[in-house]
């Protein structure tokens, strides 16, 4: 193999590794937080269910897995608590209202401010309803407008009929409630050590926060899964006035991993075999999310602009001979110290630059604009006419461009489109009967 070839495959290894870490596999695709209704004046007459403050906010929390992932525990442990918080008390609906969303009497549904109870689930959001986005909603709404009894005020046309936009959607129109199959029963979920849930959203308590360190809190045993192809899972509905945040952890029974695997909220205790994921926090903490910057987080959910200095690998060690001053990722295999010691390694292969053999003399190849976010020329520069194969891999080593092209002495310039590649570094190799060059590049 070719000795300069050699050393950047040591780069092109640590790229994929670093791009492995950043864009690891995750079962957890996103969480959604809906603004599911705001309460106005009407609503806060009815005193069947407990007064329910103009402008209080219903949110409903739903994590959206991979397809074919479902979800077998909510939990906290020492290491991960559970943590459920607003600014001001969340609200529970003292006529019908349930810790639990699955225990919510589907028939119970039309009264009052029902629909809005705070509670946690697995999907339901009644005994016969599972809870999805109103927008992907179709069927209807069973709980707005002229569908809701209007409570104790014996408003006409019914409660829960604002028309605020902030809330998409409104519940006259959509209630994000869909059947649960005919076909199958509703599964049994158990309950284990949150007897705290029932003082933060039992249907006669108020309370701002919970906090919990027991090892498992709902959980069942075969898993559960959207109602829909998105395979969206309804996970939490909170009312309150307040800021809301939370903190959570899932386990989850993956596709082609054996053992059930623990989805954790942070990093801070993690421990041997949990993965950290940033969908199960809210409010959801940005950062940069381009792998191919220094400041890159893979537990990012969103980018909050902090992407500033882009990686640029190399020997990046003062005492190494092949010290790049211009390296700002430092790579210890392509550092060299002496020909007769390069930490145990073939200094031919491991120091290009202290390689001296001729063929590295016959040809020049550059690429620009690198990064790039379209098209990229190539300068090509050969002593003697010769055919070349350009190819370009990406970093799982499939090539996804190749291209033929003869060769001249002189300014060889070749025009690649990369405009339909995605985003992230590849390697483009030249290769001759006489040499190979690579050189890594970045498409934005």
């Amino acid at each position: 193999m070719n000795k300069v070839f050699s050393a950047i495959a040591f780069v092109w290894i640590a790229v994929i590794f670093l791009n492995n870490q950043g864009r690891a596999q995750n079962a957890i695709e996103n969480l959604i937080v809906e603004t599911y209704y705001v309460s106005d004046a009407n609503d806060a007459t009815d005193e069947d269910g407990g007064t329910l403050p103009e402008g209080s906010v219903t949110y409903r929390v739903y994590l959206d897995p991979q397809e074919g992932v479902r979800i077998t525990q909510i939990f906290g442990n020492e290491n991960h608590p559970w943590e459920i918080s607003s600014t001001e008390n969340f609200w529970n609906n003292i006529d019908r209202g349930e810790a639990y969303g699955y225990d919510i009497g589907d028939n119970r549904l039309d009264e009052n401010t029902v629909a809005l109870d705070s509670w946690i689930t697995f999907g339901a959001a009644s005994d016969e309803h599972f809870g999805i986005p109103k927008a992907n909603d179709t069927d209807g709404s069973i709980v707005g407008g002229e569908n809701n009894d209007g409570g104790s005020a014996g408003i006409e046309g019914g409660l829960l009929v604002n028309f605020t936009p902030e809330m998409g959607q409104p519940l006259t129109e959509s209630d994000g409630l869909v059947p649960w199959p005919q076909a199958e029963e509703l599964p049994q979920f158990f309950v284990t050590g949150v007897d705290e849930l029932e003082t933060l959203l039992g249907d006669e308590v108020t309370g701002s926060s919970f906090l919990s360190n027991e090892s498992s809190f709902l959980q069942f045993s075969q898993g559960i899964s959207g109602p829909t192809d998105d395979n969206i899972v309804l996970i939490a509905q909170f009312t309150t006035q307040g800021e809301l945040s939370f903190k959570f952890n899932v386990q989850l029974l993956v596709p082609g991993i054996d053992d059930p695997v623990n989805y954790v909220a942070d990093g801070g205790n993690l421990q041997e075999g949990e993965v950290i994921s940033p969908f199960l926090t809210f409010p959801p903490e940005c950062g940069c999310t381009d792998p191919d910057y220094l400041e890159f987080d893979p537990a990012a959910p969103c980018d909050d602009g902090s992407c500033e200095t882009l990686i640029a690998f190399g020997c990046a060690d003062p005492n190494a001979c092949n010290f790049d001053p211009s390296a700002n990722f430092n790579i210890p295999e392509l550092c060299c110290f002496s020909v007769d010691s390069c930490n145990g390694l073939d200094w031919t292969v491991i120091c290009p630059t202290l390689n001296l053999e001729e063929d590295l003399k016959n040809v020049e190849f550059e690429a620009f604009p690198n990064p790039t976010r379209d098209f990229m020329t190539l300068n090509i520069d050969v002593l003697e006419p010769q055919e070349a194969s350009i190819r370009v891999f990406d970093l799982s080593g499939k090539c996804i461009v190749q291209e033929r092209r003869y060769l001249y002495p002189g300014d060889n310039k070749h025009r690649l489109n990369l405009a339909e590649l995605e985003g992230g570094t590849y390697l483009i190799r030249l290769l001759t009967e006489s040499f190979e060059r690579s050189l890594l590049i970045i498409k934005n």
